[in-house]
């Protein structure tokens, strides 16, 4: 994400989740300020902006991990790749 000048308003993942759905993956420590950007950039679009922020959960974690995580979701662990995602719960 960038500001008019083009300097970093922060960095950003996006996920095309379907044709016209997307889901951006911020910063917690900069939630505020990146989600209020977002908003401001998007007001000429036709589109909905919603901080989804208290309802996903972005784990990253080490290859030894793994198997603590397993024991703590259903979900399959193996196919996520990096920067991939799945949707599940955990005991968390």
């Amino acid at each position: 994400m960038l500001y008019p000048e083009g300097t970093f308003v922060d960095d950003v993942i996006v996920h095309r989740l379907g044709e016209d759905d997307f889901l951006l993956v911020i910063n917690a420590g900069t939630r505020e300020k990146d989600i209020n950007w977002v908003r401001e950039n998007t007001k000429s679009f036709d589109c909905v902006v919603e901080d989804l922020s208290d309802v996903y959960t972005n784990w990253r974690f080490r290859d030894a991990a793994v198997d603590l995580l397993r024991k703590l979701t259903d979900v399959a662990l193996n196919g996520i790749k990096n920067y991939w995602f799945t949707h599940g719960r955990s005991a968390v």
